[in-house]
């Protein structure tokens, strides 16, 4: 079991990263939308660039930290406990479970 003091902890780090990585990230890749859940984080980027912008999120602490990355597969992306869809002008959500 994790220290109560775990998700705190994880906070403070993801802030500080979000801070540095803001800082220095080139303004063709950075992102639309960017919002975070202690260390979940759901990004909106310019087609072509989520690669991009993935390599320079890993290399900001390599071989202390690496992030993983899903993308969207017909218009959807699960994040969360939520599914994402995506049309030409609106977003819409609704209650996701991962299969098992």
């Amino acid at each position: 079991m994790g220290s109560s003091l775990s998700p705190a902890i994880a906070e403070v780090f993801m802030e500080n990263l979000e801070e540095i990585a803001f800082a220095g990230v080139d303004i063709t890749m950075k992102p639309r939308f960017f919002k975070r859940y202690v260390d979940d984080i759901f990004v909106v980027i310019t087609n072509g660039k989520e690669d991009q912008f993935f390599e320079y999120l890993n290399s900001l602490f390599p071989g202390q930290m690496s992030f993983t990355m899903e993308k969207e597969s017909n218009r959807t992306l699960p994040f969360l406990d939520t599914l994402v869809i995506r049309h030409d002008e609106w977003v819409k959500t609704t209650a996701y479970r991962k299969v098992t």
